[in-house]
This record gives C-alpha cells, structure tokens and sequence, in this order.
C-alpha cells in the first residue's frame, strides 16, 4: 500500500449577495461555508474576502437588513 500525504482540497462556493437576499427573504436564513479561520484562532483568512466582500454588498444594498450571525471554527 502506498499513502500520499497532501493538503484537503476546500471547493468552497462563494455565495453571491442577491442569493443571500434570496434566501434570506424566503427562508429566513443563509448558510454561508467561504469564511474561513486559522486553527484555534478567531482571525479571518485571507481566502475569506470574496465571501466577506459579498456579505458587505448584502448590507451596503440593504441598510435597514439584521443579522443574527453564528459561526464555528
């Protein structure tokens, strides 16, 4: 038997701010899998920013919008 010790390759799907309003406005909610963390810190990788950048647009297109965020690291 041969093993190969490599990275986990992460396909994460950056969701776009229309969808966030989408689901948001149908469902009450959004699951977003793009923010990432160091281990054991709470500090944001830098592969974080297209999903970041989206979620800014959702509350830049709607100023009045609340969110209830929860997260695990």
């Amino acid at each position: 038997d041969i093993i190969e010790v490599k990275p986990m390759t992460q396909n994460m799907v950056t969701v776009k701010a229309d969808d966030m309003a989408k689901s948001i406005a149908s469902s009450g909610r959004v699951a977003l899998y793009g923010i990432l963390f160091y281990f054991n810190k709470a500090d944001i990788q830098p592969a974080s920013k297209p999903a970041l950048e989206e979620i800014a647009k959702l509350l830049k297109a709607d100023a009045g919008l609340a969110l209830h965020v929860v997260g695990h690291t």
